[in-house]
């Protein structure tokens, strides 16, 4: 009686601890598993509802652009290009600067206004993605470095959007017959402009 006295507790222990083992154990562990997804999916229900304040606030600031500016942005960044009026624009522009202009080529364009050059997709944008088209221009043009420096910065300040990519210069041949001043140079310039898609 003595032994069983003794045995009782010793076993009820042993099974409690394998009860704990086997079975508390497993359960422990899922509970865990249960609060860590819980934690996760509350960071992520945290983190949309900072997405949809952020998108809500973008949003907000695209309707509070007047229309007069998103006019100006379209001009910046057209669906098309009329290549003999953008080509005109350009030649016109060198021509109030008393640049002639030679060799105005554009190249990017398929005969539809689309391009057949280069792409690459706006990314950034969290509406949807667009395809934005390179159309790359190069001309070359005669001119004083004064009267050529105001033609850049009449080409940097206009609507469209234009990158620089390389001016090359060349001084010209100077002579008493030929009417050329001795600080004209020609200068070879290749830029880049952009239209959506």
């Amino acid at each position: 009686m003595l032994r069983l006295r003794i045995l009782i507790p010793i076993i009820l222990i042993a099974v409690s601890l394998v009860i704990a083992f086997f079975y508390i154990k497993p359960l422990y562990v899922d509970m865990m598993k249960t609060n860590n997804k819980k934690t996760q999916i509350e960071d992520a229900i945290q983190k949309t509802e900072k997405i949809d304040v952020a998108l809500s606030d973008l949003r907000a600031n695209l309707d509070s652009i007047s229309d007069i500016n998103l006019d100006k942005i379209d001009a910046m960044l057209p669906d098309k290009i009329d290549e003999v009026r953008y080509l005109d624009m350009i030649n016109s522009l060198a021509q109030s600067y008393n640049l002639p202009i030679e060799g105005l080529k554009i190249s990017g364009l398929n005969d539809a206004g689309n391009t057949g050059g280069n792409s690459f997709t706006n990314v950034g944008n969290t509406i949807g993605a667009k395809e934005i088209e390179v159309i790359d221009i190069e001309f070359s043009a005669s001119s004083t470095y004064e009267e050529f420096k105001e033609f850049l910065i009449v080409l940097e300040r206009s609507l469209v959007l234009l990158d620089v990519n390389s001016i090359s210069l060349s001084p010209s041949q100077p002579g008493s017959d030929s009417g050329i001043e001795e600080d004209f140079y020609k200068y070879t310039i290749k830029l880049t402009t952009y239209l959506k898609r």
